[in-house]
């Protein structure tokens, strides 16, 4: 097979199957889906950034999020998955800066970059790597660190070399409050306020509710867990959306089952 015909089978094998990569690639020939899969598995990757990021005094932003894969008969359960043949893959995207564009005001991330992987030891050394080489965090800078109340994203930030800070992802922590006591008005002033996580805590200690457990765990913990919210440097943080816009379509579009070794490679190209 030549070098572009190649290229175009492992850009089609990140947006569609293996079958139909075979069929798309050609007017005159089609590929067998084993054909696709012997490329995708003979694949060597190497990461090829082209060009540095100038983001200047602008924050560095990392979210975290994370989806289920069908995989073929993974050795293990995963903890939080009933199905055994799902496991757990990590994205994570590092951003500095945002941009409103367009009439409607779309929200833009800057200087992004997205990695991902199968193992969270993995994901750390890419995103160290990345944070050093490429966006030149020095060890004395911080960092914001964001996602669910997921107790590895909050613990993420424990084996990154320089200083980070865990924030709490806005709309579930809202959302939580919200569920649990409607009628209450809360914004981002309200959750800093000393009075109002006390108010929070005991109106909501016995209702039966796992998120909002997790709100007042993580008040009780750190009472100014909430302080980056008031914070102009700090941007929020939108995984779940980049997850819907960019590993959806691959894994959530077909009901298939993926080998563990090429599912990086996928996402990579």
């Amino acid at each position: 097979m030549s070098n572009e015909l190649l290229l175009k089978i492992l850009d089609l094998a990140s947006i569609m199957t293996y079958a139909e990569v075979g069929k798309h690639l050609s007017d005159k020939f089609e590929l067998s889906k084993f054909s696709i899969w012997k490329v995708i598995q003979n694949t060597v990757i190497e990461t090829y950034y082209d060009r540095e990021i100038n983001r200047g005094n602008l924050k560095v932003h990392v979210q975290i999020d994370e989806k289920f894969i069908n995989l073929h008969a993974p050795k293990k359960r995963d903890d939080k998955c009933k199905n055994k043949r799902k496991k757990r893959y990590y994205t994570l995207t590092i951003f500095a800066g945002e941009q409103y564009i367009g009439h409607k005001g779309k929200k833009k991330l800057l200087n992004k970059t997205l990695i991902s992987s199968a193992s969270l030891s993995s994901l750390k050394e890419k995103l160290n790597y990345l944070l050093l080489s490429r966006y030149h965090v020095s060890p004395f800078e911080e960092i914001f660190i964001s996602g669910d109340f997921a107790t590895y994203i909050q613990n993420f930030g424990e084996d990154i070399y320089c200083q980070s800070v865990y924030v709490p992802d806005k709309f579930h922590v809202f959302k939580a409050i919200k569920d649990t006591l409607p009628e209450l008005f809360v914004d981002s002033y309200s959750l800093n306020q000393e009075e109002f996580q006390k108010y929070l805590i005991k109106e909501t200690i016995h209702l039966k509710n796992d998120e909002m457990a997790k709100v007042r765990t993580i008040i009780r913990k750190n009472p100014k867990i909430f302080a980056p919210y008031l914070d102009p440097e700090y941007l929020g943080c939108s995984q779940e959306f980049q997850n819907s816009h960019v590993y959806a379509p691959r894994f959530g579009k077909h009901a298939n089952r993926f080998n563990p070794d090429t599912v990086e490679k996928i996402i990579i190209s």
